[in-house]
């Protein structure tokens, strides 16, 4: 009885120990060589890659057409010209950030 419960224990042991460490970690099917790669899940609701600098240069872009829209309304020369300063700094703003 002894020698058929250390036997088994053998084959069991035997079997885990023989396999090959990426075959034990990731299964059988997988090469030895190279773990398997990530899945990358797309997780809607959250800000993907680029979506910070797509906000900003959206912005900028309303900002300016909101400042062209106003200038065209505005007759005081003085206040036109602190818009057309104001438009001066959104488009720097904009060929900063690279925005198209």
């Amino acid at each position: 009885m002894k020698m058929a419960i250390a036997t088994l224990a053998g084959l069991l042991l035997a079997g885990t120990y023989g396999a090959s460490p990426a075959q034990a970690q990731w299964g059988p099917g997988y090469s030895t060589q190279t773990a398997p790669a990530p899945r990358y899940e797309r997780r809607y609701g959250e800000p993907g890659y680029g979506s910070e600098m797509r906000e900003r240069c959206a912005g900028l872009h309303r900002e300016s057409e909101n400042i062209r829209a106003r200038m065209d309304r505005e007759w005081n020369p003085l206040e036109r010209s602190r818009m057309e300063g104001r438009l001066r700094e959104v488009r720097n703003q904009e060929e900063r950030d690279r925005c198209r």
